[in-house]
């Protein structure tokens, strides 16, 4: 070691600290930064909001932060306690996109968004405005994003609007849903949709957080 690092003093000295410090400073900082960031993500992990479900919205409009925090609210109503933590939360996402913008790069950005929200596990449940469905429709991917109503849907709805293509029903109208009109939340213009979740093929702890989803869906409509 005397080779290498030199002499080493006296352990814990001001001469050893000195020594110490020139040899190993860049081990102790990387040593230092990596259990920063181990600590930082399992106190993220902690301290992070739980979430039994997610919903997202997909249109032109923005939405303030009020109406979000609304409507988390009155969702999380309907939810289950998916994560047995003895409470019931619903995140709202919100996905602005407007297809009559000339801003590219915000389309796209944008757009990537929702496909990314289409993959997640945890969010089965779309509310989308009619240009936003119209799109996956034009790129003929709705029936593969989307389930079809009668998969999903366990009441009549008979007398809802609905949003069609190829042949079949996929979103219903929420425009008037008295659910909503009693929170005092404007739905105009919205279609809800259940993400497409073929149930053989996933795993039982995806399969619960979706089946809870469908359920949260239907008290939506039948509220």
């Amino acid at each position: 070691m005397a080779e290498k690092y030199g002499t080493v003093p006296k352990k814990f000295t001001k001469e050893w600290w000195n020594w110490y410090w020139m040899y190993y400073k860049g081990i102790t900082i990387g040593v230092i930064f990596v259990l920063f960031l181990v600590g930082s993500t399992v106190y993220n992990s902690i301290t992070a909001e739980k979430f039994d479900a997610t919903v997202t919205y997909a249109g032109k409009l923005y939405y303030t932060d009020v109406f979000r925090e609304k409507m988390e609210e009155v969702l999380s109503s309907l939810c289950e306690d998916l994560d047995g933590n003895g409470e019931k939360n619903v995140y709202f996402s919100h996905i602005d996109i407007n297809y009559d913008s000339k801003d590219v790069e915000y389309i796209q950005a944008n757009s990537l968004k929702l496909n990314m929200a289409i993959g997640e596990d945890a969010t089965y449940i779309f509310f989308l405005d009619e240009t936003v469905a119209d799109f996956y429709k034009g790129e003929n991917s709705d029936d593969i994003a989307y389930a079809p109503l009668e998969d999903w849907v366990d009441g009549d709805i008979s007398g809802f609007e609905t949003y069609d293509a190829h042949g079949k029903a996929y979103g219903i109208d929420i425009s008037n849903l008295k659910f909503f009109k009693d929170a005092g939340l404007d739905t105009s213009g919205l279609y809800m949709f259940v993400r497409y979740y073929p149930r053989k093929d996933q795993i039982k702890d995806h399969l619960k957080g979706y089946e809870a989803s469908i359920k949260m869906a239907n008290k939506i409509l039948n509220y």
